[in-house]
């Protein structure tokens, strides 16, 4: 039987998740013999060489990763309030994608990711080799069990419109042929779903396979770095550690290299047949140039699908000592704790609490808004202050006594993607003794009945600007 829907029918989004109930009945002379209800959603999630869409729409993956890690219970709950919970928390955030960790969640996660329109991403439970019959501790019987585990993922779960990616497993090295025939079968058996081969495949030497649908990873060579941090076996570090905090930085150039991509378009179309094992050329590494072999330069990896950021977070914060009493359960934060007892022993612990990075007098901060929702109204009056139902963006230096600097900047009403609004300069005032201050953006929109808020806490000395 085939029942269209129609042009009217409605798609399923993070914006819009809407979702049908169809209900299979079975009757005999007006008897209820048996009923079966399925509910789903339309949507279609593809790639593009450079990202995702929905429904054509492009979209930003602001993902986080999970490895179903409960401490209050030791467990993963298994009901749908509890991950309504859990997700509605994480989207509050601006979380639109989940990644798990070498796992998959039980059925209510993607009933509650369905209904939340959020973008879900299983992956098989390994982290190891996948290596073929002849090698060394080959196992077959693991390799089938996890192979077979994947179509019953496919099978059980695949009909719900949040579960749009699969991975394989996590770090996975050895047989590249393999791993690429597992994803030829499993999109083969299910082609709802993009794929790809793992997280952080191969580490420092990926590979981009024939059936990959996107890549995720943290590198594609020792210096094409694509990740904002990085724990210190994965030195060098990222942007975060080695950088001011900034919005001034992408990763274009590590993805897509304008030299190596320049020579290599020229050596396709180029007829001279000499080798170039022994040319080299000077290409940028970093702040500075780096000689390579032009071999090497063609052999380069340049990816012609989404590139995934793999665990950005992997960086050192200060932790919050409060946090440990929350652990009642059998789970504790046992890593806090030895902290915590380290600082005591220094006599730092009463001093823990607020580390300060010196600026200079001229506070400088560029305004960007990130925007990817098919709901913006436009503007429809001149933005004079944060009450008009344009869509603005109001500024606002302030310390605890009074308003410093203030500004309004007018929001376009194809304000899509990440735009940047305006910069803001503003001149500190003197001071004679420490004085924290508040930087404010706020975005009033028609279609939103609350305005959106940022804030960021800054410390202003008569010595200069400090971010605590």
């Amino acid at each position: 039987m085939t029942y269209t829907l129609g042009d009217d029918a409605l798609l399923w989004d993070e914006h819009s998740p809407n979702l049908y109930r169809l209900t299979l009945t079975c009757t005999q002379d007006n008897v209820l013999l048996d009923q079966h209800e399925l509910t789903f959603g339309l949507r279609d999630f593809k790639r593009t060489p450079d990202y995702f869409t929905i429904n054509d729409r492009p979209i930003f993956l602001r993902g986080k990763h999970d490895g179903l890690i409960f401490p209050l219970t030791g467990f993963a709950p298994t009901d749908l309030e509890s991950w309504l919970h859990t997700l509605e928390t994480a989207k509050s955030y601006g979380i639109n994608h989940y990644r798990f960790h070498t796992c998959c969640p039980p059925e209510a996660t993607f009933e509650a990711a369905d209904r939340l329109g959020i973008y879900m991403q299983p992956e098989l439970p390994f982290w190891g080799t996948i290596t073929v019959p002849g090698e060394e501790n080959h196992n077959q019987a693991e390799q089938d069990y996890l192979i077979e585990e994947g179509f019953r993922i496919l099978r059980h779960f695949g009909n719900h419109p949040s579960f749009v990616m699969m991975s394989l497993g996590n770090e996975l090295w050895d047989s590249q042929f393999i791993l690429n025939k597992i994803l030829g079968d499993y999109k083969a058996f299910d082609s709802h779903h993009l794929y790809v081969q793992g997280s952080n495949n191969f580490q420092f030497s990926p590979y981009i396979l024939e059936n990959d649908d996107f890549f995720s990873g943290v590198r594609f060579s020792h210096d094409r770095l694509f990740r904002s941090s990085y724990a210190m076996c994965d030195a060098p570090q990222g942007i975060i550690q080695t950088m001011a905090p900034g919005t001034h930085y992408n990763f274009d150039e590590s993805i897509h290299p304008t030299e190596i991509m320049a020579y290599q378009t020229k050596l396709a179309h180029s007829s001279n047949d000499s080798s170039p094992t022994k040319q080299t050329i000077e290409i940028q590494y970093g702040t500075d140039v780096k000689t390579v072999s032009l071999s090497e330069i063609n052999d380069a990896l340049i990816p012609q699908i989404p590139v995934v950021s793999h665990e950005v977070g992997q960086y050192e914060t200060f932790p919050n000592f409060d946090e440990i009493q929350k652990y009642t359960g059998s789970i504790k934060a046992k890593n806090l704790e030895v902290f915590r007892d380290r600082l005591e022993e220094k006599g730092l612990l009463g001093d823990f609490g607020g580390y300060i990075y010196e600026a200079g007098d001229q506070f400088t901060s560029k305004v960007l808004l990130a925007n990817y929702s098919e709901h913006f109204t436009a503007p429809t009056s001149v933005c004079v202050h944060v009450s008009t139902h344009a869509s603005c963006i109001h500024w606002q230096l302030a310390s605890s006594a009074k308003i410093l600097n203030e500004g309004i900047f007018s929001v376009s009403p194809n304000a899509y993607g990440l735009v940047n609004i305006g910069e803001v300069h503003i001149t500190l005032p003197e001071v004679t003794s420490p004085t924290p201050l508040t930087f404010t953006l706020t975005l009033s929109t028609a279609s939103k009945k609350e305005p959106i808020t940022n804030s960021y806490k800054l410390m202003i000395t008569n010595l200069g600007i400090y971010c605590c």
